[in-house]
């Protein structure tokens, strides 16, 4: 048995940001002027495959109106009536729209771009979404 983590600090003096992942998904960065968000990636088994592994910790640094998102895979495993995915890209392609309307906004909007996604279709994965905006 297995599970998929993912562990992040953001110091806000130095707007330093440090990233984790047993064999969890990337986080998303989005900065303005930037069409396109970045999927931030640190490699690492999931927890309980391998007791003594050590997991990588990546460093990024972050500045003013940067903004990161953190997902499951409840938000881009949502599969369509046709059982396609909504995917990584997929749903990094909706976040310029989910950020509309401001920080409050966010956690709506993306359930609204999956549940759009989905068509109707019954969903059995939890959905969390996390998101920090850099002021």
């Amino acid at each position: 048995m297995f599970i998929t983590a993912q562990a992040a600090y953001y110091c806000y003096r130095d707007r330093t940001f440090k990233l984790a992942s047993a064999g969890h998904c990337p986080a998303f960065l989005s900065r303005p002027n930037e069409s396109f968000p970045e999927q931030l990636n640190a490699e690492g088994l999931p927890l309980g495959i391998q007791s003594d592994y050590i997991y990588e910790e990546r460093l990024f640094k972050l500045f003013e109106g940067d903004r990161l998102v953190f997902i499951t895979d409840g938000i881009y495993g949502a599969e369509n009536q046709a059982g396609e995915m909504l995917g990584l890209s997929g749903f990094a392609r909706y976040l310029p729209q989910i950020w509309q309307g401001g920080f409050e906004e966010v956690p709506e909007n993306a359930l609204a771009v999956v549940a759009t996604h989905a068509q109707g279709g019954a969903s059995q994965d939890d959905k969390t979404l996390l998101a920090l905006e850099v002021l």
